[in-house]
């Protein structure tokens, strides 16, 4: 597990502070607004329900994976509040070869800026998943899914995991998300994401096996940021011989 960051008194007060404005702004009737309210209120009920010690966060340091950490942020800090106590938001990240140097820098800087507790393995889901729970009281699962994820299917806000799995709630906070919910939340409130979104990929994986999205592809040959594609079933958009792995577990 990582150790408790020197700014964490400022991670307090910057993650209440966002949490203020979430709730301010999902009572605007907008895209936005209407997917903060089911997304945070989703995030509330699962720490409600199961309380912050046996809700874990998944986080691989692509764009939903950032959306759903800065929702579970703002969400604890309002919990934190309300019950008068002081609790650290633990995170699980499965390390894969041939990831992105990016990648893991991002996830690394991401621990220490909000002085995330996490819990990292070097196994398979399944395992990981097992570990996690015997090891560390988990009982939900906070995943970055949306309804266009080739595993979706059947998915709701509160899922119960497959058979094949340990038995765990998947919670699903930005399940009815678009590509473009998910830029519209990480630019209005000016969230930091992985470099590699501003040079043309749009999902992420390992670098072996994801590449630049050919519809951000400039006629110079240079490609336009994750956020300037307009239509987001172009999201996946790969070459012939290049494949996308999906984000989250």
């Amino acid at each position: 597990m990582s150790a408790p960051s020197a700014s964490a008194p400022d991670e307090a007060a910057e993650a209440l502070a966002l949490y203020q404005r979430l709730r301010q702004d999902a009572e605007v009737d907008s895209p936005l607004g209407r997917a903060l309210k089911r997304g945070l209120g989703v995030c509330r009920d699962a720490l409600r329900l199961y309380g912050p010690d046996g809700v874990v966060v998944s986080f691989n340091g692509g764009k939903d994976a950032v959306v759903i950490l800065h929702l579970m942020r703002a969400a604890l800090a309002g919990h934190s509040e309300a019950s008068g106590s002081s609790q650290r938001m633990r995170i699980i990240f499965f390390e894969m070869e041939d990831e992105f140097p990016e990648v893991a820098s991002f996830v690394r800087e991401s621990i220490q800026r909000h002085n995330l507790d996490c819990i990292s393995y070097q196994v398979g889901f399944v395992e990981g998943l097992t570990k996690c729970i015997a090891d560390h009281s988990a009982r939900a699962f906070v995943l970055g899914t949306r309804e266009d994820d080739p595993n979706a299917a059947g998915q709701s806000d509160f899922c119960p995991s497959s058979d094949w799995m340990p038995p765990f709630m998947r919670v699903n906070p930005i399940l009815a998300w678009s590509y473009a919910d998910v830029w519209a939340f990480l630019r209005t409130y000016a969230l930091p994401y992985c470099s590699l979104y501003d040079a043309g990929y749009t999902s992420l994986g390992k670098s072996t096996n994801t590449a630049r999205n050919p519809a951000l592809m400039r006629p110079d040959g240079s490609y336009g940021a994750a956020w300037e594609l307009t239509d987001g079933s172009l999201e996946l958009l790969v070459g012939p011989d290049v494949g996308v792995a999906p984000e989250g577990i």
